[in-house]
């Protein structure tokens, strides 16, 4: 089953939501294992930075294809930001890994 994720803004307090996009899907939410990121191909080449809650970033990768993945099973439990860099509009977005 997959999951449209609204994208969110980043501002100086804090990380408000914005729209929806058609452009980037995200599944599942919660994840265990994985977290699958599909883009449209119009968005690539980009990058993914997995930021925890401190704003720390615990993760980076480079997106060349329309289908890819974030490896979380090394990520404690907890909600994190995957901020998407590149030719995508500034945002990030919000999920859960579950142990």
């Amino acid at each position: 089953e997959r999951i449209w994720c609204s994208l969110l803004n980043e501002s100086q307090v804090g990380i408000e939501e914005m729209s929806l996009s058609p452009s980037v899907q995200t599944y599942p939410n919660p994840c265990h294992d994985v977290l699958h990121l599909m883009f449209k191909d119009d968005l690539l080449p980009a990058e993914a930075s997995v930021l925890n809650l401190l704003g720390e970033e615990v993760k980076r990768i480079h997106i060349s294809s329309g289908d890819n993945f974030i490896p979380v099973s090394d990520l404690d439990a907890g909600i994190y930001f995957c901020k998407l860099i590149g030719n995508i509009p500034a945002g990030a977005i919000r999920f859960e890994v579950q142990h």
